[in-house]
């Protein structure tokens, strides 16, 4: 199953990203947006769901900027990355998160905080990483 990461910015320039703990890992994590593509779902589509469900953000524009493999070692799931503007949803926003998603916050960063904090083992989840390595490869800061 495919998935989707979003570098997503908000209107005062921070970039929003999740804090949740990981079972498999056995601690909180801190990385951007992310989650599987539904059956029959479009990449573009399953961005703005998973952003409105995580974050609470609405996805105003989503403009996909590349692909990559997450562990070819062991998998064909491919990650579809987004950058994203978003705005805050006004109202309540129906979540359907996964039972490892029940202690999820948004979390806003500057691009220094968030490379910062990338560079001193703070995000150490690889499709983020990835991601936001990506968006600035392609100028989009």
């Amino acid at each position: 199953m495919d998935i989707v990461v979003g570098v997503a910015q908000c209107s005062d320039g921070t970039f929003l990203l999740v804090q949740q703990f990981r079972l498999p890992v056995g601690q909180p994590t801190l990385e951007l947006p992310a989650g599987h593509i539904e059956r029959d779902e479009a990449p573009a589509d399953a961005m703005r769901r998973e952003l409105l469900e995580e974050t609470g953000h609405d996805a105003l524009q989503v403009r996909q900027i590349g692909e990559f493999f997450t562990a070819p070692h062991a998998s064909d799931e491919l990650a579809h990355v987004f950058a994203c503007e978003t705005q805050e949803c006004i109202g309540q926003v129906e979540r359907h998160l996964d039972p490892d998603e029940q202690d999820i916050a948004a979390v806003r960063l500057t691009q220094q905080d968030l490379t910062d904090a990338i560079n001193a083992g703070r995000i150490s989840d690889a499709k983020s990483i990835a991601a936001w390595h990506l968006y600035h490869a392609l100028r989009f800061t």
